[in-house]
């Protein structure tokens, strides 16, 4: 086998690792932005649905920690289900 022959295969396989590494971490970068994206996308939609779900009186005063009955909060509690 010649010089350059030998050369040329070690010149072959090191773009064709560099190639692999580089091609692993855009896709890794570009895989999660796009992750973090639709995860941020669901929870926008999640807080804009959430004044849908919930009864007009949920966040009354008497629902503070330590404030009110505890049946008028249950009862708050079974009209969300």
């Amino acid at each position: 086998m010649s010089r350059y022959h030998k050369h040329g295969m070690l010149f072959a396989v090191i773009i064709y690792v560099l190639w692999v590494v580089a091609y692993a971490y855009f896709d890794f970068k570009f895989e999660k932005k796009r992750l973090y994206q639709t995860i941020d996308k669901r929870l926008e939609y999640a807080a804009l649905i959430t004044p849908v779900l919930l009864p007009e009186n949920f966040h009354h005063k008497d629902l503070a920690k330590g404030g009110g009955d505890t049946s008028a909060r249950f009862q708050q509690y079974l009209e969300i289900i």
